[in-house]
């Protein structure tokens, strides 16, 4: 694959992912919400502090852990973006739910793909030094981590879970595989991938190589084609995109026992400045 290929046809096209985060990211993930707590924390990476935004059940114990990813469109402000309710409704679930603000100031810049692919590097850093964040808590199992990436996130999650055997699960919306990135798929965990056949940001082709990846790599993995879905889901498609999640992450993640590598251990990685 082109080392660049993916960040040119992602086109970092932020008014559009912003536009799907507010139709799909906002999940209501098939569980009424119990009480949460929701913290605004920070934490190291690359010796510098990133914002997370954590929200968990109220109820004291150890919970699984899910990083939830944003996309291009960034974080957005005041708690008030669709991934931000993901996370809300993913904590009423059951999970310990983070959104770490993992550009900082590495932001993605739509003219320049060849910037946007070095950031990647930097970016899937950041969620690797999330997931040790969430491990360290002690109302998290640190054995019980998963990923859920949007768009760019979803290019995020992968290459990160790829670099870290922590991570039990990656469910994945309209992203692809990071190809340009010099990771070994076989080391991934199992993998969601959900996409619309009609997205015009993400190409379906990039779900399709996706899940070729997978296959030769002899990855476990679902996936799932909505048709005449644009970037971002609504109705009946957004509704099963929220069963298929809860249920993957529950059955890979949640469930004692499921996918689990014995060599868990935080990698030591370099990582661009």
């Amino acid at each position: 694959m082109n080392p660049i290929a993916v960040p040119i046809q992602v086109r970092f096209c932020l008014g559009a992912i912003a536009l799907s985060a507010t139709m799909t990211l906002g999940l209501a993930l098939g569980a009424e919400p119990g009480a949460i707590v929701e913290s605004d924390e920070t934490f190291k990476s690359r010796r510098k502090d990133y914002i997370v935004d954590v929200f968990a059940p109220s109820a004291p114990g150890k919970y699984p852990a899910i990083i939830v990813l944003h996309g291009a469109g960034g974080a957005g402000q005041g708690k008030r973006s669709g991934t931000h309710q993901a996370a809300r409704e993913l904590a009423g679930a059951g999970y310990v739910a983070l959104v770490p603000h993992y550009f900082g100031r590495n932001l993605p810049d739509r003219k320049n793909p060849f910037r946007n692919a070095r950031m990647h590097a930097a970016w899937a850093r950041t969620a690797i030094d999330t997931v040790s964040f969430a491990a360290r808590r002690d109302n998290v199992n640190p054995r019980q981590i998963g990923l859920l990436g949007f768009s760019n996130g979803s290019w995020v999650a992968l290459a990160a879970a790829a670099r870290d055997r922590r991570v039990r699960a990656v469910v994945e919306y309209y992203g692809g595989y990071p190809g340009w990135d010099e990771i070994d798929p076989s080391r991934l965990p199992p993998v969601l991938i959900l996409h619309g056949d009609a997205d015009r940001v993400v190409s379906i082709k990039q779900a399709d190589t996706l899940e070729a990846v997978l296959k030769e790599a002899s990855v476990p993995y679902q996936m799932h084609i909505y048709a005449g879905a644009d970037h971002g889901f609504r109705g009946a498609d957004r509704q099963d995109a929220q069963r298929r999640t809860l249920e993957f992450f529950g059955t890979h993640v949640k469930r004692e026992g499921a996918y689990a590598n014995p060599r868990a251990t935080a990698p030591e990685l370099p990582m661009p400045e």
